[in-house]
């Protein structure tokens, strides 16, 4: 990987063996395996542009699934990928943040403005057509719109993902959407515990374990520098305008850390529910604050 070589386009990324990045792994661990510190940091500092492009092919194809009509199924958009897609971007991350000189580039690799091919052209590729349709596909194959800078879209995605049917929530009745803002656990909010399976949970962690990522850019600051910078994707997370979005995530951490028995926190050293949930506090008076001001 730390080979130059510059991957442009998705066929290009296809033609090079990214595609394997989400399809071959079946854990965390094989992922830690196959990426290791210092092939990352040979790549960061030797080709910065094999790292753009397996990134921008990683969320693309995150992207695509969670708008694909039949997410998750397994042969036509499996859960595998998506997961494997956020496994990937979770173990990377933190290489790029750790880097100062990076600071520019960042700003404009995430959170810059892009033109990109229109979501119906993409999905267009991923779907099976008759042949009228597959007409009108090949028609918009090279329609390109506005979008939002990466980190945004990301943070979105993951966030839509935290409550889609049958991959992090039970499924949806027939006709409903497939992303259904439902707070996970009884409590704050919510007095009905929803069904959910050993599976959901696990999905739920691996994409919270990158939204963490990504809010944990304050780690490689200075004590001095973070009160000025901040953290941008928990600004924009905890600025998000619907309201129903942010209480839903921030209710279901709440509940579900609140509900945890204590045999789960003797097993967690130096750990308590106490501690867990006087750390969320802040995080809560972020959003309140924030609400406020918007209100004057």
């Amino acid at each position: 990987m730390s080979e130059r070589i510059t991957i442009s386009g998705w066929n290009s990324a296809d033609e090079r063996g990214i595609w394997q990045f989400w399809e071959l792994p079946e854990s965390s661990e094989d992922i830690f395996s196959l990426f290791a510190a210092a092939d990352i940091r040979r790549t960061r500092d030797k080709a910065l542009e094999n790292l753009e492009t397996l990134i921008l092919a990683l969320t693309s194809r995150l992207f695509v699934l969670r708008h694909h009509p039949s997410f998750p199924d397994p042969e036509f958009a499996p859960d595998r990928d998506a997961l494997n897609c956020v496994r990937v971007l979770t173990r990377v991350l933190p290489y790029l943040y750790e880097k100062d000189t990076l600071q520019e580039w960042e700003e404009r690799f995430f959170w810059g403005r892009r033109r990109v091919r229109s979501r119906k052209a993409v999905i267009a590729n991923e779907v099976l057509f008759d042949e009228e349709q597959e007409a009108q596909a090949e028609s918009r194959a090279d329609e390109f719109e506005d979008a939002k800078p990466l980190a945004e879209e990301l943070i979105d995605t993951l966030v839509d993902l935290l409550f889609f049917s049958e991959l992090t929530v039970p499924k949806q009745a027939p006709g409903k959407p497939k992303v259904s803002y439902t707070i996970w656990q009884s409590g704050v909010g919510c007095n009905v515990t929803i069904p959910t399976t050993k599976e959901h949970e696990s999905n739920r962690c691996e994409i919270l374990r990158l939204l963490l990522t990504l809010a944990g850019q304050s780690m490689y600051m200075s004590p001095n520098v973070l009160p000025q910078k901040g953290t941008r994707a928990l600004t924009y997370l905890c600025t998000c305008p619907d309201k129903q979005v942010v209480l839903s995530v921030l209710c279901s951490l709440l509940n579900t850390v609140s509900g945890m028995t204590h045999s789960f926190w003797e097993a967690a050293p130096g750990c308590s529910r106490d501690r867990v949930i006087a750390d969320m506090v802040p995080l809560d008076s972020q959003i309140q604050s924030r609400e406020l001001e918007g209100a004057l």
